[in-house]
């Protein structure tokens, strides 16, 4: 499955974290950094991507603003 900037609003189950990852070719996976999201990090790393935590306070700003605008921020890194 190749995506180019693309952005996968999907829930996903527990179980199904691994495998979904598992089958997509190597890419940059940001997600709101949160108790669960290291676990989660480490793990989806080990599968070969580059993995991003966002700050919350981020995550909700942006939550605002058109979602593509996350596709254009996630490589560079968040300035304060």
């Amino acid at each position: 499955m190749a995506l180019v900037g693309a952005v996968l609003p999907q829930k996903l189950r527990r179980a199904q974290v691994l495998e979904f990852f598992g089958q997509l070719l190597s890419c940059v996976v940001a997600m709101e950094a949160c108790g669960g999201a290291h676990f989660w990090g480490r793990e989806i790393g080990k599968l070969g991507h580059d993995v991003r935590l966002i700050p919350a306070a981020y995550v909700k700003r942006i939550g605002c603003l058109e979602i593509g605008i996350l596709c254009r921020l996630v490589p560079r890194g968040f300035d304060r």
